[in-house]
């Protein structure tokens, strides 16, 4: 789940690793899935934050005011990929 959420979180930044899929459409896919308020899924948003023992909704609010905060995204960033 943790890596789940550390994908989403570099997505949603634009600072995931992928050679063939454009950057901006994996932002905003991370965007989407970040919005969505699903409890179905499994692997949803909330399940996700749910299953880290996070707060879906503020932790929501930190990820999505990241992107408008280049200097704590790229906290963010190095602290979800460390390598």
């Amino acid at each position: 789940m943790r890596a789940v959420l550390q994908d989403a979180i570099l997505c949603y930044l634009g600072r995931a690793k992928r050679r063939r899929v454009d950057s901006r459409i994996l932002s905003r896919e991370a965007e989407h899935w970040i919005r969505v308020r699903d409890w179905e899924s499994p692997f949803s948003f909330n399940n996700v934050c749910e299953a880290l023992g996070l707060c879906h909704e503020s932790t929501r609010r930190t990820i999505l005011a990241w992107k408008d905060d280049p200097e704590r995204a790229a906290r963010a960033c190095s602290i979800a990929d460390p390598a």
